[in-house]
This record gives C-alpha cells, structure tokens and sequence, in this order.
C-alpha cells in the first residue's frame, strides 16, 4: 500500500485556497480538509453563529489553551482517517503547522500569493460567513490581519511550490495542474 500525498495550501484570506483545493478534488478526487472544520464543528456544538470573528477568536483561544498545534494536529487525525489518495488541508497558517505536517512522508505545501485588491473582491463575492458580503475594505484588511492570519506569510519561504493567483480561473487552474504533475512525479 502507497502513502497517500497530502498537499497543505497556505495563503491569505480570498487568495485561492478553495478554489484550488475543488479543482484537486474535481480532477483527482482529493478530499479537502479546512482548518476551519474543528472550529466550525466546535462552534455548531454550542450553538455560536459561524463567522470569520468568532473562529478566530476561537482559534486563539484553543491555542492559547492548548498549545499552538491544536488545529493541525485534528486536520491530521481527519487525513489520517481519510481513506483517500490525495489529501488536502485547505489552510495552513503558522510554520508549526507545516512542520507538523513536513515530518510525513508525501507532504507538499503549496503556498497562493494573490494582490491585495484582487483577494478583497473575491472575498466579499465569495460570501461564505455572514457580512461577508458587505465587509468594507478596511474591515478586510483588519481581519486579513488578525492574530491566527500573522504567520501566512512566513510559510511562503516554507512552501514547495508558489503559485500566483491574480488572473482567470483557467490560468490558476493550469499553474495547479503543473503543480500537481511535479508532486506526481515525487510520489
């Protein structure tokens, strides 16, 4: 039996993580795993309404509890329960995450750069928490900014492939397949 390959993205909020992670899903049957998933079931169980706001809070909370790699080590239990080929955790965001993760075998961290504006627009078009949709720009970058958001950029020098995201959905989606055909070939 083969290692499963698990690929990390990292990158700010609105760059692309999603979307990469669908197509890898759509074309390779990768299952997706968000750091958000444990935050998000947490936040259901007692009954607090999900947003950007509350699972950062709780996300500092939890890590200030119990220690910084909480969240990556529940998405390392959900992959290790995956019976998947290709693993994906859809939002790394702190280097001990990554590093974590680098001790595994077939581990690729996949970091998404993406210009400011361009990430604030698909962010409000995306409308995945509530006020999403209406957020001013200000508002974006305070929480682009927040303190579970701070490493993202560090990984950048951690990463095994960067990919740019500022153009149309079929250029990410070739720059992704290009990436997926190197990892393919280190398996």
């Amino acid at each position: 039996m083969h290692k499963k390959i698990i690929i990390g993205i990292a990158g700010r909020m609105g760059c692309g993580k999603g979307m990469a992670g669908a197509y890898l899903a759509k074309k390779y049957g990768a299952q997706r795993f968000r750091s958000s998933t444990p935050l998000r079931a947490s936040l259901d169980i007692f009954s607090i309404p999900q947003s950007r706001e509350t699972m950062q809070k709780l996300s500092t909370f939890l890590r200030s509890a119990y220690g910084e790699n909480i969240i990556a080590h529940a998405v390392g239990g959900l992959i290790e329960k995956s019976t998947a080929e290709i693993c994906i955790f859809d939002g790394v965001r702190r280097k001990i995450d990554a590093e974590i993760f680098r001790a595994r075998d077939n581990f690729f961290l996949l970091f998404i750069e993406t210009d400011e504006k361009i990430r604030y627009d698909r962010y409000v078009k995306r409308d995945e928490n509530p006020g999403d949709a209406g957020m001013p720009y200000d508002e974006f970058l305070k929480r682009s900014n927040a303190e579970p958001e701070q490493e993202i950029d560090l990984l950048k020098e951690r990463a095994d492939f960067v990919v740019e995201n500022n153009g149309s959905v079929e250029e990410f989606e070739q720059k992704i397949e290009e990436v997926m055909q190197k990892i393919k070939k280190h398996k």
